[in-house]
């Protein structure tokens, strides 16, 4: 009895093993066998096919090759895994498995079929639907999402090449509204829309992004080179992302967010262009966080060669470098608006070149500018405020701890130019800023137009005293205990801002900077990430010399 009651439950799992569909299906171009896709021998060549039997939980692997959907573009399947790269089958290696899987060396093509490549619409999808390995190329579609649209759905896409795609409506490589974006691995390059969004459009979704490459992407007409985002949820993040050599005839070369307030964190904005603002990443009525960015080389007609900032725009911006951009106005940043508010802490902005004011910055129309522990050097405006230019108006204006150097404008403030705004500047250094070709006149630090003055304490500011050691008062208000002095850097000629032991910025900031309930904060840090007030009092200036250092240079100078 006991011998048949167990080959009978033998047999009820035999049963139930065979009535259980396949977890792996397989498909070759050109198929194999009998092409019913239960092993590689039986390869399907219809993969559209074989992701409809799949069950939930179910995988598609295929092999290198050039596949097309039957229908008018591949569909998606909750629950369904697929996998491109595999080498193809042969008689040296007739089974090969996830472990020789390569999707870069083992190319699996997904054309279009003269419209999209793929669409997922309102299907279900969430993160349990794979597509990982696999070259997306060919779309072609009058609407939106050459290479990929998604509407209301979740997938997750992994290891892509997504390139050569076209969309009249938006989102030439990818078009995404509503649902979740998350991309991981992938390259979107040479996909161009008429309208917005060259690579990536998406809207009314989160969206993730990590180890993601978009570039040589265009929008003809619109905005969004790169990226175009619309109301992305404030918890999306851009992480380990390149977004390089884009264009928009609108704005925003690189990236246009409308309504959106992403992180963005260890991302490069690079050789991006666009005829009207925002050479590199336009922000309109948005708040991005942006930690550990580049921003270099992007070019503009317009305005913000690096960011342009618009409408009730708030960005915070720590550890960024801005350099090497160009602009008409703002050749770094651009900030202005109904009431924007930007915050620069561990920020370098240099090397950029406005046509016209702002090398550096230009702000204007209420904006409210914080800057810390920021450097601000090698700019060029051609006419006005080769470092800064606070124009129309602009809003509370204050720097702590910045160095403002080595700029120069054509016209009129070298180093700050500012016009119906009070700059409040406190432990800050500006030295050797030029004006009209001269470094000696009080125009090449400071040049005030209209009756609201600068107020500057504790700060190093050349030419800001004359002859007899009196305070010029074209400079602005006097705080107390400004200083005009070679701060004495360690070079300048090579961007070197630190400072050398004998200058006499060391020590010679604010001794209340820092306490609690002060309003002078300067942060724990100092540009370079060592120690504030490493001395009896803070220094001038973006970098804090450091005891250790002074005491090894006295040593080595006896």
């Amino acid at each position: 009895m006991k011998k048949l009651l167990t080959t009978l439950f033998s047999a009820i799992r035999l049963a139930a093993g065979l009535a259980q569909p396949q977890a792996i299906r397989y498909v070759k171009a050109g198929g194999a066998g009998n092409r019913t896709g239960t092993s590689w021998d039986d390869a399907s060549d219809d993969l559209q096919a074989m992701v409809a039997a799949a069950p939930r939980g179910g995988e598609i692997w295929v092999a290198a090759g050039e596949y097309r959907p039957t229908g008018s573009a591949f569909v998606m399947k909750e629950g369904v895994k697929i996998y491109g790269g595999f080498p193809v089958p042969d008689a040296a290696n007739p089974n090969p498995g996830m472990n020789e899987r390569d999707w870069w060396a083992n190319k699996t093509v997904l054309k279009a079929n003269g419209r999209r490549v793929v669409h997922n619409k309102w299907n279900g999808l969430t993160a349990a639907a794979v597509l990982d390995g696999f070259v997306i190329t060919g779309g072609r579609t009058n609407d939106k999402g050459g290479g990929i649209c998604n509407r209301g759905v979740s997938p997750t896409l992994a290891n892509l090449m997504i390139c050569d795609n076209q969309a009249w409506g938006g989102g030439g490589g990818i078009f995404h509204r509503g649902g979740t974006l998350n991309l991981s691995g992938v390259t979107i390059r040479d996909n161009s829309t008429h309208w917005n969004g060259g690579g990536v459009h998406c809207s009314d979704c989160g969206v993730f992004f990590a180890r993601v490459i978009i570039s040589d992407n265009t929008a003809d007409v619109g905005s969004g080179g790169g990226i175009y985002s619309r109301r992305i949820a404030a918890s999306s993040m851009f992480e380990n992302v390149v977004i390089n050599g884009n264009s928009a005839t609108a704005s925003g070369g690189g990236i246009f967010h409308f309504n959106s307030s992403p992180i963005l964190r260890h991302v490069t904005i690079s050789d991006n262009r666009t005829t009207g603002d925002g050479g590199g990443l336009y922000n309109c009525d948005s708040s991005p966080v942006l930690t550990h960015v580049t921003i270099c080389d992007n070019r503009t007609i317009g305005d913000g060669g690096g960011i342009f900032n618009a409408g009730n725009s708030r960005s915070g911006l720590t550890h960024v470098i801005i350099r090497s951009n160009q602009a008409a106005n703002g050749g770094g940043i651009c900030q202005t608006g109904y009431s924007p508010e930007l915050t620069l802490t561990h920020v370098t902005i240099r090397d950029n070149k406005a046509t016209l004011d702002g090398g550096g910055m230009w702000m204007d129309a209420g904006s409210s500018t914080t800057l810390t522990n920021v450097v601000i050097s090698r700019n060029a405006a051609a006419k006005n405020g080769g470092g800064i230019s606070c124009m129309g108006n602009s809003g509370r204006v204050i720097l702590t701890n910045v160095t403002i150097s080595s700029n120069s404008a054509g016209a009129a403030g070298g180093g700050l130019y500012h016009e119906r705004c009070g700059p409040i500047l406190t432990n800050t250094i500006i030295w050797n800023n030029r004006a009209d070709g001269n470094a000696g006149s009080t125009s090449a630090s400071v040049y005030r137009v209209g009756n609201t003055y600068l107020t500057a304490s504790y700060s190093l500011i050349a030419n800001s005293l004359d002859n007899k050691g009196n305070w010029v008062k074209a400079i602005g208000n006097d705080g107390g205990n400004n200083i005009d002095a070679d701060p004495l850097f360690e070079d300048e000629a090579t961007a070197n801002y630190y400072l050398t032991i004998f200058s006499m910025a060391i020590d010679a900031g604010d001794p209340k900077t820092n306490k609690a309930d002060y309003a002078v904060q300067a942060g724990d840090i100092d540009l370079a990430g060592n120690s504030r007030i490493a001395g009896s009092c803070i220094d001038m200036g973006a970098y804090e010399r450091q005891v250790e250092n002074m005491i090894h240079q006295s040593s080595s100078s006896m």
